[in-house]
């Protein structure tokens, strides 16, 4: 039996570090709903992957195109779930943006366009399916996807920084505030992930790999299945006491430094 057996899971977000919990969920034995944006065709493609990839593990997919910056959009999505599995056991908040900008180049659009998204768009999510979904039923897991730069900050990442920060202290409110209703909060903080955007950051010269690897005592990047391993855990029956954590996946980054 798999640790997600028989749950219903919803993950925003549908590549990278997103597509392989959705994956991982489905593996564990979850019936899977999962967002996209229909107007990037890199999120069409992965979402007709997805489908047909947990369709092939005779588990049921479900597709719903949303933007996790618009209400309508994240009830729409809550409540399609919900007509087509009638519960929500598990709730990912995964889609997320990553920008490059020193202190004295965040505009108000750049800091907004990450906050509404890393930050509000969590909270949205996470309200909605609390309200609909798991206080009703008086359980469920909840995690959520903040960064290693939310615990230190990277240089010419301040929004960003600054919203996965965020994420940490509003999985740790929600924590304490939901517990009651036997909802678990927790979030993962993944270290330098070889996805697709991290590809193209470090092809692009915004990431320095080889500088990166130095730093990194397991000497490489995660992948993103790595992640999605530890997520699938946290949203598990075997982690019912775990409420208000922030899992650091990072090869060890920062357990410390070398000043050599």
């Amino acid at each position: 039996m798999g640790l997600l057996e028989n749950k219903v899971a919803l993950i925003t977000g549908c590549r990278g570090i997103c597509q392989a919990t959705i994956l991982a969920s489905a593996r564990e034995g979850a019936n899977v709903a999962f967002t996209y944006l229909p107007n990037i065709k890199e999120d069409v493609a992965a979402a007709k992957k997805i489908i047909e990839d947990v369709t092939s593990m005779r588990r049921r997919a479900l597709s719903i195109a949303a933007d996790v910056r618009k209400i309508d959009d994240v009830k729409n999505a809550v409540k399609k779930t919900l007509d087509e599995f009638g519960k929500i056991d598990v709730l990912v908040n995964c889609a997320g943006v990553y920008t490059y900008a020193w202190a004295l180049e965040t505009t108000e659009e750049v800091y907004n366009y990450n906050m509404d998204i890393n930050l509000r768009g969590t909270l949205l999510f996470c309200q909605e399916v609390a309200k609909s979904a798991m206080i009703p039923q008086k359980r469920g897991r909840i995690v959520n996807i903040a960064s290693c730069v939310g615990v230190m900050p990277q240089d010419h990442t301040l929004a960003y920084s600054l919203a996965k920060a965020g994420v940490i202290h509003l999985t740790r409110n929600l924590a304490r505030e939901w517990a009651q209703y036997g909802i678990g909060v927790n979030c993962v903080s993944p270290g330098f992930t070889l996805t697709e955007t991290m590809k193209t950051a470090i092809e692009h010269g915004h990431v320095n790999s080889e500088a990166l690897l130095k730093i990194i005592p397991a000497k490489r990047f995660a992948k993103p299945e790595e992640i999605a391993e530890a997520i699938v855990w946290l949203a598990s029956d075997k982690c019912l006491y775990c409420t208000g954590a922030n899992l650091l996946i990072d090869g060890g980054m920062l357990a410390g430094y070398s000043p050599l």
